[in-house]
């Protein structure tokens, strides 16, 4: 249910306006008293007086209602991981009922919906081993993710959550699902000059810093994109030794050439898991070198967690914050809590099915409760 605010509205425009409630009732052609009921919000208008309240104050409907329907980014971040940790201290009914209040509410504001979908999509996944709700949060994000997709006019967002939805049918079994989804999409042409000529306007433009700080961030964005392709190719070149090798030589002389260990900690941590479950079978030893070194780069994780600044990417923490309201889609930015992220990396690590066949392993112990220590600050169980 949307709480209307209209009495708060009334008292505050009549005050700014400086009319007596007897003034305001004479031009709507009520008493006194109703106009005293309204702003008490122990009733409201009728429904044929909203237009002519909103012209008197020149204002809109929306306004006059008290109802928002946006919200702003940095109510975004805020929000969305206060209604997640509800989930901890409620009942999922009761979590889920209060997180759809306030979708409903802002149903319009998409931004809000689509890090809601990341939300439950990633706290379905830290929590799958422990939450018997793995697939409702899943389903929860999907229908988000759907929503987005069809009333954005934002390509950007409209096209993430394109990739969210099928992440969400990957993680349900329903491959066939998202070849549907993705297929037509990954056929489209790639606008790779966009960020290149926005970076040549600024140059013309005498802004240099700006032109320079754009295109630092089109580099870390594609810097993380292929790393990630990287680690899905090392797991799907399990049965070629030398393949494996080659592509790991290439992403690792790579992330040491950027020191993304440091600057970008989760992406090499996602590429050292990938990497590890494509090893299992053609290399243990590898496997477990590629998981301790998961485990080292855990220490360099920092939250909330975003790819930061170094020597070379000297602007991108500015140019971040000085884009910072407009609207944005950083994946990076996870809408979880920091315990929660902690756990689900340890999770990544023990209830991995691909990495089965190292558990007997001596090494594989020791680097579980490495992880333990980093991440949980805490013992393993033996």
């Amino acid at each position: 249910m949307i709480n209307l605010n209209i009495g708060k509205t009334l008292l505050m425009k009549r005050a700014e306006k400086g009319i007596t409630q007897g003034e305001l009732a004479a031009f709507i052609g009520v008493s006194k008293a109703s106009v005293s009921k309204w702003e008490k919000g122990h009733s409201y208008p009728d429904i044929t007086f909203l237009p002519q309240l909103a012209s008197f104050f020149s204002i809109s409907m929306d306004e006059l209602m008290g109802y928002e329907p946006q919200m702003s980014e940095a109510d975004i971040q805020k929000s969305v991981p206060e209604l997640i940790a509800r989930f901890k201290a409620l009942p999922f009914d009761e979590a889920m009922a209060h997180c759809r209040e306030v979708i409903k509410k802002y149903y319009a504001c998409v931004p809000l919906l689509f890090q809601m979908g990341l939300a439950f999509l990633n706290y379905g996944q830290a929590n799958k081993g422990v939450s018997p709700h793995f697939a409702d949060f899943l389903n929860e994000a999907k229908s988000l993710f759907v929503q987005v997709k069809e009333v954005s006019d934002n390509a950007i967002l409209r096209q993430h959550a394109i990739n969210m939805e099928a992440c969400c049918e990957l993680y349900l079994g329903k491959a066939e699902n998202a070849v549907i989804l993705l297929e037509e999409e990954c056929s489209q042409p790639s606008s790779f000059s966009m960020k290149a000529n926005l970076a040549q306007a600024y140059f013309m433009l005498g802004n240099e810093k700006e032109a320079k700080g754009t295109l630092q961030s089109s580099i870390a964005g594609h810097l993380i994109t292929l790393l990630f392709e990287m680690a899905f190719y090392m797991t799907y070149c399990a049965d070629d030794k030398n393949r494996l090798d080659e592509v790991s030589r290439r992403a690792l002389a790579l992330i040491n050439l950027f020191q993304f260990d440091k600057s970008n900690p989760s992406t090499v941590m996602h590429f050292y898991m990938r990497a590890a479950i494509g090893y299992v079978k053609a290399d243990a030893e590898k496997a477990l070198d590629m998981l301790d070194a998961y485990g080292e780069t855990a220490k360099n994780l920092i939250f909330p967690i975003t790819i930061r600044g170094d020597d070379f990417f000297d602007l991108i923490e500015e140019h971040r914050c000085n884009h910072e309201g407009k609207l944005s889609v950083d994946l990076l930015k996870l809408p979880l809590d920091e315990q929660s992220i902690r756990r689900q990396n340890v999770q990544t690590v023990t209830t991995s099915p691909y990495l089965t066949p190292l558990h007997d392993h001596p090494r594989y112990r020791e680097i579980v409760n490495k992880l333990h220590k980093i991440l949980l600050n805490e013992e393993a169980t033996k």
